[in-house]
């Protein structure tokens, strides 16, 4: 039966630091069969062999991806001015292309190290504002522009702008007041949608879809997830437009622009619009649960007018058009 032999003691057999008896332990090992053998002189031609040389590495190309991993960060936070980085640039190129291996690998490490400490103390701190149901809150953004956000939105926007634009985040509903500034668009982001303002007044609706109306001025409207500007339309005073399913804005229309802000004094008329709309818009506002017989009701065309009122006489008249009766449990409407 073939003996099982240490593999420690073949390598100290092959550095010739292992003891006579070793030897000839392995040696016997090696005359058992012929496997034993070929795996030995395998083994030994392996260790026998010369080092491969180290490959002469490509310090410009290195080095290129090294500036473009740091501009790539670095740009959405802070603009790098070529009067600093450029000659920063220079001097390391020559400098490493005429250096060892070891000291290019330092200054690759270095230039990491410089970056990570650089994008860290640098980094914006955004401010993430969710407003409480039954709730309306005034915004003040860094330049002085308002905005006035209903129950249940959240706005985030960064501590200080950029030197080339103002942008911002809308999740909800929100009417702003923008202060001009032809050099720097306002920039709202609202779900698939993306908003451009010079300095105007206009609202932003994104519950069921994202719909834009403006008061005064003039902004452009299209999805976020554009390639480019063909589909943005252009919005003025007195116009709104929604995304479609597509994402892409609708036509202008001048229908029931003033209808969209009356929000902001508790008051909403909804016309032919869904039941679950109406409820969402209630439950924002009241801070209320809402339960009803199936789901088939959520989808029942309404036309109610909401004003600011005890929430009895709303439900009064859903369940009159629902055809249904409703009880209230602390927070929670039931109809049945």
């Amino acid at each position: 039966m073939a003996k099982k032999i240490d593999w420690n003691l073949i390598l100290s057999y092959l550095d010739g630091t292992c003891s006579e008896s070793e030897r000839i332990l392995v040696s016997e090992w090696e005359k058992q069969n012929e496997n034993n053998r070929i795996e030995l002189e395998r083994i030994r031609k392996i260790w026998n062999s010369p080092p491969s040389p180290m490959p002469k590495p490509d310090v410009e190309y290195a080095l290129k991806k090294v500036w473009r991993k740091i501009d790539s960060q670095m740009e959405p936070e802070i603009q790098i001015k070529q009067v600093f980085w450029k000659p920063l640039e220079n001097f390391l190129h020559s400098y490493i292309l005429n250096t060892s291996v070891l000291k290019v690998g330092t200054v690759i490490i270095f230039l990491f190290i410089f970056y990570f400490i650089f994008n860290v103390t640098t980094t914006q701190k955004i401010n993430e504002i969710e407003i409480a149901k039954k709730g309306v809150e005034k915004i003040f953004f860094p330049d002085g522009s308002t905005a006035m956000a209903d129950a249940g939105s959240t706005i985030k926007f960064p501590e200080s702008f950029d030197e080339n634009s103002r942008e911002i985040s809308l999740s909800g509903e929100a009417y702003f007041n923008i202060k001009s500034d032809p050099d720097k668009p306002f920039i709202v982001h609202a779900n698939n949608g993306k908003i451009t303002v010079l300095g105007t007044k206009f609202n932003i609706r994104t519950w069921e879809y994202v719909t834009v109306t403006v008061l005064e001025g003039k902004v452009s409207f299209n999805g976020d997830k554009q390639k480019n500007e063909d589909g943005s339309v252009t919005l003025t005073k007195g116009f709104m437009s929604s995304l479609d399913l597509n994402g892409i804005p609708t036509l202008p229309d001048s229908l029931n622009t003033t209808e969209n802000i009356t929000w902001i004094n508790r008051e909403k008329k909804f016309t032919g619009a869904r039941l679950s709309e109406v409820l969402n818009q209630l439950e924002r506002w009241y801070d209320l649960q809402f339960i009803l017989p199936d789901k088939s009701y959520l989808s029942t065309r309404v036309t109610i007018y909401i004003e600011n009122k005890p929430i009895d006489e709303i439900l009064e008249v859903i369940s009159l058009v629902t055809k249904t009766n409703y009880t209230i449990e602390k927070n929670r409407v039931i109809f049945y």
